[in-house]
């Protein structure tokens, strides 16, 4: 226990606290061994969280998509009207993606591990 107290900066009894509460709502397992508690986390009390978050990330990802695809065809339009803009990022130019804080073009949102997101029926509720 003092290890993790140690590691995580903060007196022994907090961190008692915070395991027991961690315990009680099925996130750490803690197997006798004698006088120690050893925990080890148990995923499995994440996983409603993990799929509730997993509507949103479908929702964005396709929103994302037809977003792209709407903006594609804008731009495809203007070079078939020959009035689209040679500036970099501007109307008309090829990169339709949106700059990030950093001011660097930001990726597209993919689904989980870089799978395409399967279009969804409705919206998260």
């Amino acid at each position: 226990m003092n290890d993790v107290a140690r590691a995580l900066r903060m007196t022994q009894p907090r961190a008692s606290k915070h395991l027991r509460v961690l315990r009680e709502v099925g996130l750490v397992r803690v197997p006798e061994a004698g006088q120690q508690r050893l925990y080890g986390l148990d995923a499995r009390g994440l996983r409603p969280i993990h799929e509730w978050v997993g509507g949103f990330e479908r929702f964005w990802s396709e929103s994302l998509d037809r977003l792209d695809e709407y903006v594609r065809g804008l731009q495809r339009k203007e070079r078939e009207d020959g009035s689209g803009s040679k500036q970099p990022g501007g109307p008309g130019s090829r990169d339709c993606r949106i700059p990030d804080h950093r001011g660097a073009a930001a990726p597209r949102v993919r689904g989980l591990h870089g799978r395409r997101a399967p279009r969804p029926l409705v919206g998260p509720e």
